[in-house]
């Protein structure tokens, strides 16, 4: 964090973020990354959302973060009613209201922001209308081009300069591999992969033919296909697999020599570790991201998880693991396309907004 950013204590940052089965991790793990850094500059924090899942919980209260658990989301109008109540309770002390969700649209946002409280939305691809916020936060390559409607002067924070890390990635001299003739594969669909990518992946590994090679594979908090990951990981007899679940990512990175991903917050985590990656886009949300990678040759985009064949899959993992040069090539620009300064550029702003 910059020496400048310097919080009294009194300011609190409020995040309303939903993580569920249906909508994933990434909006609420995209925001504990910011309150890390809120916290650590002196701030305090406070979650509100429908989180049902206890680890996830637990988490954000080991991160020193007030939780509120929401019963309902929006449009279930007491999701709005009771993030009010918060807000109107602690008007004071709080600085910034954080909203993160595509179901979080321009009125619900409109309704906070007349609260009295300024307000950061965090988008990803301009999917609303117009937008009612302070500061609009879109990290995604590409963003600078975006032409939002806001219903008043809004600061944008686009591209990705503003990509923001949990804290615990930013930390590289991670545990590594170690010497082995293995082959490391690493597989992660973020915390709750509802369209059961994993087990796909996993099934395509059957037609390769590298030995010999080590699999690891990362199940979410959020997953429910648990059962089915892991029965698909049985039938890998011939190659050493370890199914992990919530595993401490940034040593699983450092591990792996190259990782097949989704193409939301996992994915910067990986290009700030260097990790060659296989992208597939599991939502509409992902696709700009997998592309503009794949573009800068950081990353490949293998595909749309609907669209996607095993053989693809398979030949992708074979031609990257044989092409050494290419790999660490792909590395490279990878890990100089996220600085780790993301969230300390976020909260600069927002301490200049309106000071």
């Amino acid at each position: 964090m910059a020496k400048n950013i310097s919080l009294t204590g009194d300011e609190m940052l409020l995040v309303r973020a939903d993580a569920n089965a249906a909508m994933g991790m990434g909006h609420v793990m995209r925001c504990l990354a910011l309150g890390q850094y809120w916290r650590r500059a002196g701030g305090r924090v406070q979650f509100v959302g429908n989180i049902d899942d206890n680890s996830i919980q637990k988490r954000l209260r080991q991160s020193g973060f007030e939780f509120v658990f929401l019963k309902t989301h929006h449009p279930d109008p007491r999701d709005l009613e009771k993030t009010l109540q918060i807000l109107n309770r602690c008007r004071s002390d709080v600085s910034w209201t954080v909203v993160d969700g595509y179901h979080l649209g321009p009125e619900y946002q409109k309704t906070l922001r007349t609260s009295g409280n300024r307000l950061l939305v965090w988008d990803d691809y301009n999917h609303h209308k117009s937008y009612c916020a302070d500061m609009i936060l879109n990290q995604n390559l590409g963003a600078e081009n975006i032409l939002y409607t806001t219903e008043q002067p809004t600061v944008k924070l686009l591209g990705k300069d503003y990509i923001v890390l949990r804290r615990e990635f930013l930390d590289k001299s991670q545990p590594g591999g170690g010497d082995t003739d293995s082959f490391r594969l690493l597989i992660t669909f973020g915390g709750a992969d509802p369209e059961n990518a994993t087990s796909k992946v996993v099934q395509a590994l059957h037609r390769l033919d590298i030995h010999p090679m080590e699999i690891a594979v990362v199940i979410g908090a959020n997953n429910p296909n648990a059962a089915a990951v892991r029965k698909s990981c049985d039938s890998l007899g011939r190659h050493l697999v370890r199914v992990v679940k919530d595993p401490y990512m940034p040593a699983m990175m450092s591990w792996a020599d190259i990782a097949i991903s989704s193409s939301g917050t996992t994915a910067w985590e990986l290009m700030y570790m260097g990790v060659p990656t296989l992208l597939i886009v599991l939502a509409e949300n992902q696709k700009e991201i997998a592309e503009g990678l794949h573009q800068r040759h950081a990353a490949w985009n293998i595909g749309d998880i609907h669209a996607i064949v095993p053989d693809t899959i398979a030949d992708s993992v074979k031609r990257l693991r044989d092409e050494t040069g290419l790999r660490h090539e792909m590395s490279l620009t990878a890990s100089r396309l996220v600085d780790g300064r993301g969230a300390e550029r976020v909260i600069q702003a927002m301490m200049g907004s309106g000071q």
